[in-house]
């Protein structure tokens, strides 16, 4: 189903970058954060998108930055 829904990829990305984001933060909670972020990352990478998929679901901001 993710596969399919690019709207889903989107925040599975930005979930992913959040988890990332609090683990270098706080190591506080580790033992339930970095398990999470990996599943999400796992599932992500599991979907098979190519580099052109994966540039649409950025921000387009940061799509500017990679086309130069």
């Amino acid at each position: 189903m993710i596969a399919l829904d690019k709207t889903c990829q989107g925040y599975l990305l930005r979930s992913i970058k959040h988890y990332a984001e609090a683990l270098s933060l706080d190591t506080k909670h580790v033992y339930q954060a970095l398990p999470r972020l990996l599943s999400l990352w796992f599932d992500f990478t599991s979907i098979g998108l190519t580099d052109d998929d994966v540039r649409h679901l950025r921000p387009k901001e940061q799509n500017s930055a990679i086309g130069k």
